[in-house]
């Protein structure tokens, strides 16, 4: 991605560092998808074309627990066959 053409509305970036993106992944046993790293290490957190909004791997690891509790409380795809409840 050319970074440079991407607008800016502030120059305060909060971005997050190689090892911030390398504990998530290893917290999540994923890898995060191909150019998020260099993303939120150059850019950082905000949002893209208005569609896409980019999450730091702090903010991640916190919704992501949330959202599993979430989900343990109010899971509601039981009447779909491709995924269950553990998945």
């Amino acid at each position: 991605m050319d970074f440079e053409k991407i607008y800016l509305v502030s120059a305060n970036l909060e971005v997050a560092s190689a090892d911030d993106v390398k504990r998530l992944e290893e917290h999540l046993g994923v890898d995060m998808p191909v150019g998020y790293a260099n993303y939120v290490m150059r850019l950082g957190r905000g949002t893209y074309c208005d569609y896409l909004r980019v999450h730091l791997p702090e903010q991640i690891l916190y919704e992501y627990r949330i959202v599993q509790e979430r989900l343990k409380q109010h899971y509601f795809w039981e009447d779909i066959d491709s995924i269950d409840k553990s998945q």
